[in-house]
């Protein structure tokens, strides 16, 4: 509020994201598996890959009436919750 209209403040929240990092953390099987038994689960049935945080990112700039917003990035997941 401080800072408004000058400043915008925007989050991106991803969920599961396909990346090296986690077929390290969890070998290349084992993220295969987990990230299927989440697609089953998950609206959009899809795992996030980065180019699709990318999108979320790249397009807050261009809506300029939006602020204190999270995008969420996880293909639908946080509704099932």
């Amino acid at each position: 509020m401080a800072l408004a209209p000058d400043v915008r403040v925007n989050s991106v929240a991803p969920g599961t994201v396909a990346t090296r990092w986690q077929a390290s953390l969890h070998g290349e099987a084992g993220f295969a598996e987990r990230a299927e038994a989440e697609r089953r689960t998950v609206p959009l049935s899809r795992t996030a890959d980065p180019a699709h945080v990318a999108q979320a990112v790249l397009g807050l700039p261009a809506m300029d009436l939006v602020t204190g917003e999270a995008i969420i990035v996880d293909g639908g997941k946080h509704v099932v919750y």
